[in-house]
C-alpha cells in the first residue's frame, strides 16, 4: 500500500501478487481477502473496471465466509462505487444500502457517513430534480456530520465531492432546491440515515432503461451520447463523475462492441439509433 500511495503501480502490483501467494499457503483467509481488495483498488485505478469487479467480489466472498463484518461492509461500499461507475445505479445503490445497515449495526459513525455520501452520489449522477435535491441535503448533512466527530474527507475523495455539489448547485440542474437541501446541516445522523433510506428506495422505484445497442452497459450508452455530442475524454469525465483513465477504457469497449475505430463511426451508429 505504502508503495501504491508513493505512486510506483507496477512495483505496487508486483508485491501484491507477492503477498496473496504467501498468504494463501499460509491459509490465511482473511489477509487473503485483504490481498484481493487492495489489488482490485489498483485494478481500479488502472481503468479495468471488468477485473477491478471480479476482485471485489471474491474479497467479498472470503469476508463473508469468515465472519469479517468490517471487511464486509468495505467491500460492499467500494462494489458499489464501482457499479455506479459501470452505470449500474440499481445495483451501486442496493450494495450501498446493505453496507449503510452494517455499519449502523457496528456503530461505526464515519463509515455510516460514507454510505449516506456514496448513496448521495448516484443520486447526482442520475439527475432528476428529486434525487438532486435529496442528494444536496445528505452530502449537506455528511459535511456536518463530518465536522461533528473530526473525521475530514480523505483529500484524494475531495475532488469528487465538489464536483457533485457544483452539479447540486448548478440551476440549470436543480432550480430552486438550494433552500431545501441546504437545511441537512442540522439532521443528526440517525436522520440522515433514514432519509438516505428513503431516497434509495424512491431511486429503486424508478423504470429501468430502455435495451441497449450492440451489448453496450448503461454505462458506456452514456458515454457514447455523450461522444456523439462532440465531447472529448475529459469533457465526459467531467459530466459523467468518472475518471479520464475509466473513460478512456469505456471508449476502449464501445469501439470494440461497435466494431469501429473512430469516434465519427461511433457516433453514426449513435444516430442511427437517436441515442442523442
Amino acid at each position: 500500500n505504502t508503495v501504491h500511495a508513493l505512486g510506483d503501480i507496477s512495483a505496487a502490483e508486483k508485491l501484491l501478487e507477492e503477498a496473496l501467494t504467501v498468504r494463501q499457503s499460509m491459509g490465511d483467509t482473511g489477509a487473503v481477502a485483504y490481498a484481493y481488495l487492495n489489488m482490485a483498488d489498483i485494478t481500479r485505478g488502472n481503468g479495468d473496471h471488468v477485473g477491478a469487479l471480479t476482485l471485489f467480489e471474491k474479497s467479498l466472498a472470503l469476508f463473508r465466509e469468515i465472519g469479517d463484518l468490517l471487511g464486509v461492509a468495505y467491500a460492499l461500499q467500494v462494489l458499489g462505487i464501482v457499479r455506479a461507475d459501470a452505470g449500474d445505479g440499481a445495483r451501486a445503490m442496493a450494495l450501498h444500502l446493505e453496507a449503510l445497515a452494517l455499519r449502523r449495526e457496528m456503530g461505526d459513525r464515519r463509515g455510516q457517513i460514507e454510505c449516506i455520501e456514496g448513496i448521495a452520489s448516484i443520486l447526482v449522477r442520475g439527475r432528476d430534480q428529486v434525487g438532486l435535491r435529496s442528494a444536496g441535503r445528505l452530502l449537506t448533512a455528511a459535511n456536518a456530520l463530518r465536522e461533528a466527530i473530526r473525521a475530514p474527507r480523505p483529500p484524494a475523495e475531495q475532488a469528487l465531492h465538489l464536483k457533485l455539489m457544483q452539479t447540486i448547485q448548478d440551476p440549470n440542474e436543480a432550480s430552486g432546491a438550494s433552500g431545501d437541501w441546504s437545511q441537512g446541516r442540522y439532521l443528526t445522523l440517525s436522520d440522515a440515515v433514514v432519509e438516505a433510506e428513503a431516497a434509495a428506495a424512491t431511486f429503486a422505484a424508478k423504470p429501468a432503461p430502455p435495451p441497449t445497442i450492440n451489448g453496450l452497459t448503461s454505462r458506456e450508452t452514456d458515454v457514447l451520447k455523450l461522444i456523439a455530442q462532440g465531447l472529448t475524454n475529459r469533457q465526459i469525465a467531467d459530466q459523467l463523475f468518472l475518471s479520464e483513465r475509466t473513460v478512456h477504457s469505456h471508449v476502449y469497449a464501445i469501439f470494440r462492441k461497435l466494431d469501429v475505430s473512430s469516434r465519427s463511426a461511433a457516433t453514426r451508429i449513435a444516430l442511427d439509433h437517436d441515442l442523442p
